[in-house]
């Protein structure tokens, strides 16, 4: 089987440039503080929030999927992509799982994350599932309760 040159690229470019440039472009801020009244949002509560989400996703993709069928893989990654990072780029900074959960997503300093600052976050997230989903059972054990994917795009998750 011969891999083309162009796919490798295309494979680059989707999977690794996201995490190149998130690692580049994002000015490396120390953390702020929690006040007594913030937690980070442990494992359990973003597990929850991911499966509230993922029913959410199913719910939309399944009519479009049924009438744009031929090129139902392409739409499946648009939506769920524009779903997770126009949510939470917007005022209520969470999807509607993580507000299910009371969830908030932050940069470092506790402000609002940005469109492309959530793409490049939305992207890395591939990272944490190659190895057995261990980027993922990170949020459980670090201090902050990061993933993978977090630690990269310097994010915190909040329970409010």
């Amino acid at each position: 089987m011969v891999i083309s040159f162009f796919s490798i690229l295309i494979f680059f470019f989707i999977f690794f440039v996201p995490i190149i440039l998130c690692l580049l472009l994002i000015e490396k801020k120390n953390y702020k503080k929690l006040s007594k009244s913030q937690k980070y949002a442990g494992f359990w509560f973003r597990f929850l929030a991911g499966v509230v989400d993922a029913i959410i996703l199913v719910l939309i993709s399944f009519p479009i999927l049924l009438i744009f069928s031929f090129i139902a893989p392409l739409i499946d990654i648009i939506v769920s992509w524009l779903y997770f990072v126009l949510l939470q780029s917007s005022k209520s900074q969470a999807t509607l799982g993580m507000r299910v959960c009371g969830i908030k997503i932050y940069d470092e300093q506790f402000h609002r994350l940005g469109f492309w600052r959530l793409t490049g976050r939305y992207w890395s997230t591939w990272l944490s599932t190659i190895i057995l989903f261990i980027g993922f059972f990170m949020i459980g054990f670090t201090r902050r309760k990061q993933g993978l994917h977090d630690i990269i795009a310097r994010t915190i998750h909040l329970k409010d």
